[in-house]
Parts: structure tokens; sequence; C-alpha cells
């Protein structure tokens, strides 16, 4: 998609995820992420984003701040859940990536059926909470492949409630 078009701020952000779970790359993650914000400058995803990259590099507290930071300021504005889902998990955050799972299923937003399968979960994928909810979706439970990604990988494997 990027050939085609490389100012599709979608493509970008979705480069930058699969460059930081698939290849571990997390500078080139860090470059797709900074490219899209640029386009996007006032677009929570992209923050999100950024706090993924932060926790990626191991700086788990700045990530955590720069998330609830976040979602302050566009506190009257939608951000998609599954995104924040998606950061919470970066930080290992079990009720985060829950709350917002749970919000993106009372939203109907579409992308709540890829959960059974994105990396960004993998780690829940024996949380009972977690199989639970997918089941409640008609989902079959976690079914993607165990990531090997050395950028998730590195991250703290210890499941976090709120108070980190």
């Amino acid at each position: 998609m990027l050939e085609l078009r490389p100012n599709h701020c979608v493509a970008l952000l979705m480069g930058a995820m699969n460059e930081l779970w698939a290849n571990g790359d997390v500078e080139r993650a860090q470059d797709f992420i900074e490219r899209a914000c640029a386009l996007m400058p006032d677009n929570p995803t992209g923050e999100m984003c950024g706090a993924m990259i932060e926790a990626a590099r191991g700086h788990q507290a700045s990530a955590c701040k720069r998330m609830n930071r976040t979602l302050a300021k566009y506190q009257n504005t939608y951000v998609s859940p599954i995104h924040a889902a998606m950061a919470f998990g970066a930080l290992r955050n079990r009720d985060g990536v829950m709350r917002e799972l749970r919000r993106a299923y009372d939203l109907h937003d579409v992308l709540v059926v890829e959960v059974c399968v994105d990396p960004f979960y993998e780690w829940l994928r024996t949380d009972s909470q977690f199989d639970s909810f997918l089941r409640s979706l008609g989902l079959p439970g976690w079914v993607g492949r165990s990531a090997g990604s050395p950028a998730l990988d590195s991250l703290p494997g210890r499941v976090q409630n709120e108070k980190g």
C-alpha cells in the first residue's frame, strides 16, 4: 500500500505495527509513526503508537504517562478502543486492555474480531478473562501464532493492573 500511496496514514501506522511485531525493528516503526503523525498531528492513534514504541524500548513508566496524557487530552474525542487496547497491551496492562476491548465491543468496532489473532494480545492467550471475552464474541479463543518478535518479547511478561 505504501508503494502506491506513500502518505497513507493508516498504511504508515500498520507498517509501524508490522515492523514492531514481525521484525522487531523499533527504529523503523518509529519512523513510520513519525511520518503518520506529521500527516495527522492531532490524532490520538499516532500518540498511542508512540507509547507502544516507548514500551518496546523498555520505557514503561514514560509510555504509561504518555498513554494517560493521550487519553486525558482526547477524552472528548473519539479514540479507537482497539488502538487503545493495543497500546495497553504493549504496556502489559491487562485491566486497560480488557476495559478497551469491552468498549470496542460496546461501540461495535469492527476491528474487535481481529483480537483473537493480533500479536499484541498474544501474551493474554492463557488469561481466562480474555478467553471468555473472545468466546462471548463467538470467536474461538486465541488462535494467533506465537509471536517471537524481539521487540514485543522484550516487554515485561507480567500482567499489570491499572496501578501498574
